[in-house]
């Protein structure tokens, strides 16, 4: 099939090629940890804001507050998981420097 294309289009053809068998290798270390990196940070940041919600909603209910305790924690669960996702970001570059 790629016989018959001219010539700008067959290596445009086998660039695609082999993209899509770079792609494909679901099996290559490089490719999982990379995504399992980034679905453990952002399954982190996620489950901190929850958390953060939550326990503002729980001290809301307590001390009849209003939403002022759920705001102020949803806050310190946004802060507390971007500063878990800085420590990872920071272990990682450790890794490969060292």
């Amino acid at each position: 099939m790629t016989s018959k294309l001219p010539k700008d289009l067959r290596n445009l053809q086998e660039k695609i090629e082999k993209i899509e068998l770079d792609l494909g290798d679901k099996n290559n270390p490089e490719i999982q940890k990379s995504m399992s990196y980034g679905l453990r940070v952002g399954i982190e940041l996620v489950v901190a804001v929850a958390l953060g919600v939550l326990i503002g909603i729980f001290f809301d209910e307590l001390f009849d507050t209003g939403p002022l305790l759920m705001i102020l924690f949803l806050f310190l669960g946004f802060a507390a998981g971007i500063n878990n996702i800085m420590k990872q970001l920071n272990s990682l570059n450790k890794d490969k420097q060292g």
